[in-house]
């Protein structure tokens, strides 16, 4: 479903330029920043600073009325409390953050802060409705997020 699920250079389908490009987006707030540690499986995840003014978005050609599951991994820094929350947004063009609320279709806010090495598997599950193009939306507040493999 996720083009490019990961956060590594040079790992588009036919093995060639930046496919970590793919997630980051200047139209709804800062680029994601890539991190090389911790991380799931390669070398790269991406990082979000805790001031929570970036964000990371890739849109996804899905079917219609079709049952999906999404599942990332993510880790956070163990203070000061925050959140991670990644959604499944509408296919809709979105200009302004304020505009995320409205195209959810659906969301998972996690805040487990237990250990900041270790990564946490979660997963959403949705129905695309009329959608043949989702997005798929990560955003933090409060504390340094990392996420991975979705």
């Amino acid at each position: 479903m996720v083009a490019e699920g990961g956060f590594e250079d040079n790992s588009l389908a036919d093995g060639t330029g930046d496919g970590r490009d793919s997630w980051r987006n200047s139209a709804l707030g800062g680029v994601i920043q890539i991190t090389s540690g911790p991380v799931v499986s390669g070398s790269q995840a991406a990082k979000l600073p805790s001031a929570g003014d970036r964000v990371g978005y890739q849109k996804v050609a899905v079917l219609a009325n079709t049952n999906y599951t999404l599942t990332y991994n993510y880790t956070m820094k163990t203070s000061p409390e925050g959140s991670l929350t990644v959604s499944i947004l509408d296919g809709r063009d979105l200009t302004d953050i304020s505009e995320v609320s409205a195209a959810t279709i659906a969301t998972s806010m996690v805040n487990d802060q237990t250990d900041a090495n270790a990564y946490i598997t979660e997963t959403i599950n949705f129905n695309t409705g009329s959608n043949t193009e989702i997005a798929v939306f990560f955003s933090n507040v409060g504390v340094e997020s990392r996420i991975d493999d979705i």
